[in-house]
């Protein structure tokens, strides 16, 4: 009788002391940044301010606008609402906009204003916003993409879509208000239907990854390549594919044309820069997830 006490006191000591060493490891409890329908949510920091931005909708109109909180003071955030022009939509709502931080904690928010206008707004600390204008394009954009490179320049991906075909095309600027012309992104120029760019800041340069149709007898399929600059954009690399045979387990023995890659996404941890990405193959119904 007493060893089985002494048991449960144990366990009552153990829960307890669990109880209190996973506290470090729980979330607080979860405030709403909106009372409205809003969706598509994203963070962006410098490590000292954060800002969190969505899209907040108005169905009744068919119409959304892009809404913020900024973060110097975790008590006290600036409320920054509806900062951008409405937006029509019909259909699914789409997502359309991309942010990034600066270290002076300007905040630069890049998004499709219309079929062939991408507006940048930038957001200061104190709730301040200030609309960029860039020149229109006669052809039809899709997918605008903003990053922080290395030496903090902003470089700004889209998409251009005619006759049912894709190319990519992007803008660069040193200090978030001038603005280069939109250019072929020369990469990947010579590639069939390029799309989606990610870049990230590498070892004192920028590296992309971005995918692209390879033909290969009468079978098409989307593969990954990348491609890095360490003078700003001047001069790249010539682009190398990212999911070739390699990415294949030995055991499998589809080649990796057999294989559509999309969504790439890329991160760093201890300086070293690590892939994700989606990956089908032809056949199957199910997709995984590739590191």
């Amino acid at each position: 009788m007493m060893i089985k006490r002494i048991f449960a006191v144990f366990i009552i000591f153990l829960l307890c002391v669990t109880s209190a060493l996973g506290a470090d490891f729980y979330w607080e409890n979860p405030a709403a940044l909106s009372s409205t329908d809003s969706r598509f949510p994203k963070s962006v920091t410098n490590g000292k301010s954060s800002c969190v931005l969505w899209q907040e909708v108005d169905k009744k109109n068919h119409q959304f606008y892009i809404s913020a909180k900024y973060f110097s003071d975790i008590d006290n955030p600036v409320e920054i609402n509806r900062f951008s022009n409405a937006i029509k939509f019909s259909g699914e709502v789409p997502e359309v906009y991309s942010a990034v931080m600066k270290k002076d904690g300007t905040v630069y928010v890049a998004f499709l204003a219309s079929h062939h206008e991408i507006a940048v707004y930038s957001i200061k600390p104190s709730g301040v916003t200030e609309k960029i204008s860039l020149p229109k394009q006669s052809k039809i954009l899709t997918g605008a993409r903003l990053y922080l490179g290395a030496g903090e320049s902003l470089r700004l991906f889209a998409s251009l879509s005619e006759n049912e075909s894709f190319s990519i095309v992007c803008a660069e600027s040193a200090d978030g208000f001038h603005w280069t012309d939109f250019s072929s992104f020369l990469p990947s120029k010579n590639f069939t239907n390029p799309f989606v760019p990610f870049q990230i800041e590498y070892n004192g340069g920028d590296l992309v990854v971005f995918q692209a149709q390879l033909l290969t007898g009468s079978r098409i399929s989307y593969q990954l390549y990348g491609t890095y600059t360490k003078d700003g954009g001047n001069s790249w690399s010539e682009p190398v594919i990212l999911t070739d045979q390699n990415t294949i387990p030995v055991s499998d023995t589809h080649p990796y044309t057999n294989y559509q890659n999309q969504g790439a996404s890329l991160f760093k941890y201890k300086d070293e820069v690590y892939m994700g990405w989606e990956k089908c193959c032809y056949g199957r119904k199910a997709c995984t997830t590739t590191l």
